[in-house]
Order: structure tokens, then sequence, then C-alpha cells
């Protein structure tokens, strides 16, 4: 679910950070051979002074030594792909008919409170849920914030807390397997508004059957430390490649090479805002029965967080016949029957790629057609919001050690 998001974010202990070895050096002629902790947020390093005697020339080369030496003694972590014989964890979801037309659910418990359901968002980062589902484990953070999902116009806001995650409790708070989570960062929503030209949103009657559970990269609304498939213990130590797999009928927490046989890839950038996140991926979209239209190529979103496509292309770019009427003679919604093709990263060397007639329907067909398709108002760059319904033919996998996306086509 696309999103937008305001609010200051904490980057101290919630930060995604690794330990890494600090070699003392106080002197030319002295080197302490203590090895002593310093935890790291990835681009930027924080560091007490190592001594706060002087420091004289020839100290020069024994810091380039230690410094050596402390790169040796504890490098980061391994990256994805590294990982022949790291550890992953599948959480089955057999009901592959409601993951699609509901999606991707499960229950949690927040910092030790009862089970409650969410939704597994691909299409935004970090988790939201109502106050009433806090246990004792939550740590009040003090300050309030907001998130909106573009995609619908909702707008929730409550105040931050951190607080662990345990994953896949079951309604009754016995299924397994279950993961639990580092804590993270949780908006602990009282309110929920709609945004500014959104008709067609609704008020949530009932906060309390809210739960947002967002794991995607390259999003408004934070880090990958507020992305709770992603700050595991087994991650954090190494032993787990950080990452996922979407399929049909499960998820799977972190990539081994067992789990992405089959798998072909779209490498990311990395962020220009965030320097531990990836950019979006790019991809295609294109209109094969409209006359010399051909491809609009730009970014790619796979969205687990809904069900319909959302394509965004400058207005004097639409064919003409795919958005007429409405406000400034454009249509935000595409007609049915409109021929429709995806492809990424492009169309001269797929990864992904399929078509369908668009013919709206709770129930689509063929299964990877979106319910709906709409033209985005929200800036002029060419993106295309898949929806979740390309899981009906392909898994869907995020790699965030190695900064890729992969898709398999089942």
């Amino acid at each position: 679910m696309a999103v937008a998001h305001s609010g200051s974010t904490i980057v101290d202990a919630g930060s995604r950070v690794i330990m890494r070895a600090r070699v003392n050096c106080v002197d030319a002629d002295t080197v302490e051979g203590s090895v002593e902790p310093t935890f790291v947020r990835r681009g930027r390093r924080t560091r007490k002074p190592v001594e706060p005697g002087r420091r004289g020339p020839g100290r020069r080369p024994v810091l380039l030594l230690c410094a050596v030496l402390a790169l040796a003694v504890a490098w980061p972590p391994p990256r994805a792909g590294a990982h022949a014989d790291g550890v992953s964890i599948t959480l089955p979801l057999p009901d592959v008919r409601a993951n699609l037309a509901r999606g991707f659910e499960f229950y949690v418990s927040v910092g030790g409170g009862l089970p409650h359901r969410v939704l597994v968002d691909t299409g935004s980062t970090g988790v939201v849920v109502p106050r009433g589902a806090l246990g004792p484990r939550a740590v009040e953070l003090g300050r309030r914030g907001r998130v909106e999902y573009t995609s619908s116009g909702k707008v929730f806001e409550g105040t931050y807390v951190r607080a662990p995650l345990t994953l896949n409790v079951g309604s009754s708070g016995d299924e397994q397997p279950r993961v639990e989570t580092l804590p993270v960062e949780v908006l602990a929503i009282d309110r929920q508004t709609c945004a500014p030209g959104y008709p067609r949103c609704t008020i949530d009657a009932d906060l309390s059957r809210v739960g947002m559970l967002g794991v995607g990269f390259d999003r408004d609304t934070g880090s990958p430390a507020q992305n709770p498939f992603l700050q595991l213990a087994d991650v954090r130590a190494g032993r787990m490649a950080p990452g996922y797999i979407i399929a049909a009928d499960h998820i799977t927490l972190g990539i081994t090479a067992g789990d992405t046989a089959g798998f072909r890839y779209i490498d990311l950038r990395r962020s220009a805002v965030r320097v531990d996140d990836w950019s979006a991926a790019p991809g295609c979209y294109g209109f094969p029965e409209v006359a010399g239209f051909g491809y609009a190529c730009g970014t790619i979103l796979v969205d687990t967080g809904i069900s319909g496509m959302i394509l965004r292309m400058p207005p004097s770019r639409r064919p003409p016949a795919l958005s007429p009427g409405g406000p400034g003679g454009q249509r935000a919604w595409l007609p049915s029957g409109t021929v429709v093709s995806v492809v990424a990263p492009s169309p001269e060397g797929p990864v992904l790629q399929y078509r369908f007639a668009y013919a709206p329907s709770p129930h689509p067909v063929p299964p990877i057609a979106p319910t709906s398709i709409r033209w985005s108002s929200l800036g002029d760059t060419i993106f295309v919001n898949t929806g979740r319904d390309v899981l009906a033919v392909y898994d869907y996998l995020y790699d965030a050690g190695r900064g890729r996306i992969g898709f398999r086509r089942r």
C-alpha cells in the first residue's frame, strides 16, 4: 500500500546496527589489546575518543594497523547470497484465494499483547496497530506521528512506542512457527481521517481492527530499522540473510540457496535518501492495442497491501482513449477491456512479464489481473503499482543484503 509519512524517526537504539570490534591505540609505543564493541548505523559511525592523551605523529602507522585489525576481527555479517548454510523460516498461509482477495494476513503479538491480525504490506514500511493491541513490553517514546496511505487516502494518527513483535502467533496464540523480532518502532493509532482528494475514502468505524505490517523498501514511512521482517535476531547475528520471499501460500523470512532456486533478479540502486535502503526497481507498462504507444518506463512496486493497480503518467502523455471525461478532461479509472502489459526491468530483458485484458472484478480472470486500475494524480514520473495479484503467478523476493528483487514464475 503506497504511503506518505510525517513525524520524526528514532535513529539511535532503534536504528539498524551491526557490531564491529575496535582496537584501542594509545600511543606509537603502546597498543592496548582490549577489543570493545562499537555499534554502527550503516553509513554513519559514532564513537567516543579512543584515548584522551596526545596524538603524536608517530601514532599514525599504529592507528592504520589498528584500523586494519579492527576490520579483520569484526567485518559486518555476510550479505545475502553468502549464506549457503544460513537459516530461513517459512510461515504457511495456505488459503491462496483469501491471500489474493484480502491480502496476506497473520496474527502478531506487539510487546507481549494479545494476538492482533495484521496485513503484510510491501507498499509501506513500519507497523501500525491500535493502542489496545499493545502489551506490557511496549515502551512509550513520547511523541505523536501520522501515516497516510496514498492508495486509499486514509490517514492514521497516534503515538510511537518501541516493542518487540512475535510474528505468526495465531488467533489463539498457539500458532507455529512463530518468530520474535528485535524491538521496533510502532505507531499506536487512536485517530483516523481522510486526506483531501479521495472521494472514495471512508472512515473506519472500529480502529481496533486496523493492523498494518509494512515490510517494503524505498517507502516514505521509515527505514529498514522499522521493517519487522529485517529486524530479526538471526539477521543481526549474521545467521540469516536479510530479506524475504512471498509466495501465494507462504512467506519465507531469510534468503538461502535452497529457497531461491529458479528466481531471476533485478538489481536495485542504493537510495539517495537513506544509506541503508534501496531505491525503487525499474519497470514499465504499456497498452499493446493502442497504436504508437509502446511502453512507458519508470519504476515498479509490487504492493501486497492492495488488490488494484495504480498507474502514473503525466496527463499529457496518457492515451486519450484511456482517460476521457472527468475533471480537466481526465478520467481516473481505465475503461473495461483495456489490454495492459507489464514488464520489469525493461522490455528488452524482462524478468517479470505479463499482460491481460482489464475487466473490473473482485475475482479477476486471469488471476494475475488486478481488481481495478486507476490513474494516480500524485506526481508526473512514470510508475506502476502492480498490487498483489501478480503473486497469483509469480513468487516475489526482496534481498535486502544484495539490493535486488526477484521473480519466479510458477
